[in-house]
């Protein structure tokens, strides 16, 4: 009966440990690979200009001279993968899901005040973007 008790709070202590593993490997940079917005994909010239910068909690997306920084939160014990984010100059979140694969990361999103996409679709959530690591 004890060994119950104890379950949920291994359960919780999994999932940490799973989500601090997968921020460390989003470390780095992250250079725009493609980027579909609204059902169309961005051209060339203008997501080459486009970089994320992760560190620690916090999700930095720049295009040009132009950063905009935001805290962050995964679970990576849901189907598919989560993505809280706060961005710096908003007071609400915008929910992500996530997919990370070697050098490859993908994200995907709608906006504020909108649910969570459920599949990384590019029709239907209105953002999808894939990244490489930067080496």
């Amino acid at each position: 009966m004890r060994s119950l008790l104890f379950l949920p709070l291994i359960v919780l202590l999994v999932a940490a440990e799973k989500a601090e593993d997968d921020v460390k490997k989003m470390h780095g940079t992250w250079s725009v690979e493609s980027f579909t917005k609204d059902g169309k994909k961005l051209p060339e010239d203008e997501t080459k200009k486009m970089e994320l910068v992760v560190k620690d909690d916090t999700l930095t997306a720049i295009r040009g001279e132009r950063k905009e920084p935001g805290k962050f939160k995964l679970d990576p014990t849901k189907k598919p993968k989560t993505l809280d984010l706060m961005p710096e100059k908003e007071n609400k979140p915008v929910l992500f899901i996530y997919e990370l694969s070697g050098d490859t990361l993908k994200l995907c999103w709608t906006g504020p005040d909108e649910p969570r996409p459920t599949a990384f679709d590019a029709e239907n959530a209105k953002n999808l973007l894939v990244l490489k690591r930067k080496k």
